[in-house]
């Protein structure tokens, strides 16, 4: 009975690391962990501009064609990068003198080691999309958007 008790006492702590090591690491391959590379990259800016494929694709709303009102596509340089900033959860109210500003966050996994972030604000027009990936096992921002009509 007692190397039952021990069996099942050690297949639930290899469970348990198991699963601790999954949420962990994101990505489920070996590499830098999604979460702990997040945290730094929102709160060190020497650490996220180390981070940023440059020239980094997206789209940016500011820049378009007056014209045919068509997106253009848009690289975002080094010298002009403005350290982003992030939600502390997924949702965030700003009470302001005449009105109130309400932010969403979704973090998404995708497929071939990346990650999803998108914030916005609904019905506003409002949104920014940050796509990661890993490459050589160290997480980078390798597509940012930003629309705001």
């Amino acid at each position: 009975m007692k190397i039952l008790v021990y069996t099942s006492i050690h297949l639930l702590l290899c469970i348990l690391n198991f699963e601790f090591k999954s949420q962990n690491n994101s990505n489920g391959a070996n590499g830098e962990s999604f979460n702990t590379f997040y945290k730094r990259f929102y709160e060190d800016s020497t650490f996220q501009i180390s981070r940023v494929v440059f020239p980094l694709p997206g789209f940016n709303s500011d820049i378009y064609d007056q014209e045919s009102r068509k997106p253009l596509k848009y690289f975002w340089e080094k010298k002009d990068w403005i350290f982003l900033k992030t939600l502390d959860g997924s949702y965030k109210k700003f009470l302001k003198k005449d009105w109130e500003e309400e932010y969403y966050k979704v973090i998404k996994k995708g497929s071939n080691n990346t990650m999803f972030e998108t914030i916005y604000m609904k019905e506003s027009g409002y949104s920014e999309v940050r796509k990661f990936k890993l490459i050589h096992a160290k997480w980078y921002l390798y597509y940012y958007s930003y629309k705001n009509y």
